[in-house]
């Protein structure tokens, strides 16, 4: 399921006039597409948990430093900068 905002429902001018309501009961109610939904969720929190790692070993180090990506191993490959 490729379009999950197919499966939102607009609803304009509510709860007052200039305001789009979204409602997402009928993403809830169709299960594949919910499905997808939590899968793409996940993903999101999934990387930002990678950063977040990546940022935590890098102030351990305590020097300076730089990520580099290494094929198929991303934020885990690490090169020193001059100074600092």
């Amino acid at each position: 399921m490729s379009d999950l905002k197919a499966l939102i429902r607009e609803i304009p001018d509510f709860p007052k006039p200039g305001i789009l309501f979204r409602d997402i009961t009928t993403l809830l109610a169709n299960g594949p597409g919910l499905r997808e939904a939590v899968g793409q969720i996940a993903e999101l929190f999934t990387a930002a948990d990678r950063i977040r790692q990546r940022n935590q070993f890098l102030d351990q180090r305590n020097e300076p430093a730089i990520a580099v990506r290494g094929s198929g191993h991303p934020f885990r490959v690490f090169r020193r900068v001059a100074g600092g």
